[in-house]
């Protein structure tokens, strides 16, 4: 007597040239691993209804989020058409903004060059140069050390700066007093051995 007449059902096989015939699907599932290679992963039955109706519950409330953003851009498009004489004026409003912020940003640059047009660059001494040139808002004019020498050769300037030398060196004699220790100590002493001299 057949399983199916004693209200069983039996699985057969899925490879045409096999007979066997199984109670369940666990059995049905190994057979096809184990002897005829079927990846681990293989099933015969599709997914539960359960799942399915899962799935679709998800496709729907991603549709349903779309259209709502769709309707969210579409009431924006709108709105931006009904103000498109509102944007023109505003534009040019940006326009004279930027323009009035460009003569700001060329006023605050002139205002930068005067106070540090006496200020000597830093780079302009250097063997390479100032790579901004023209540009550069700093003092490219360097004194050189033969005419200061110059002018220190005269002999006026010559014995004023004598004079305010020896009043430098007088001042800071009288200021300062240098008394200088017969031995220094340097820490305490580890033993008898390194006595006084």
């Amino acid at each position: 007597m057949t399983s199916f007449e004693r209200g069983k059902t039996s699985l057969g096989c899925l490879v045409p040239s096999c007979e066997a015939t199984f109670l369940c699907d666990v059995e049905r599932q190994s057979h096809l691993n184990c002897v005829h290679g079927y990846p681990k992963w293989f099933r015969f039955h599709p997914r539960p209804r359960r799942l399915l109706e899962s799935a679709n519950k998800e496709m729907e409330r991603k549709r349903q989020i779309w259209q709502e953003k769709r309707k969210k851009k579409l009431s924006e498009f709108e709105a931006s058409a009904h103000n498109m004489l509102a944007n023109s004026v505003g534009q040019l409003y940006q326009s004279s903004k930027s323009d009035s912020m460009a003569e700001k940003k060329r006023e605050r640059r002139e205002r930068q060059k005067k106070s540090r047009a006496t200020i000597p660059c830093k780079f302009f001494s250097k063997e390479s140069g100032c790579w901004r040139g023209n540009k550069c808002m700093f003092l490219h004019e360097v004194h050189s050390t033969t005419n200061r020498v110059d002018q220190l050769g005269s002999p006026d300037v010559a014995t004023e700066t004598m004079e305010l030398v020896d009043e430098l060196a007088d001042t800071l004699q009288a200021k300062v007093s240098l008394s200088v220790p017969n031995n220094a100590g340097f820490g305490r002493r580890r033993g008898k051995a390194l006595a006084r001299r």
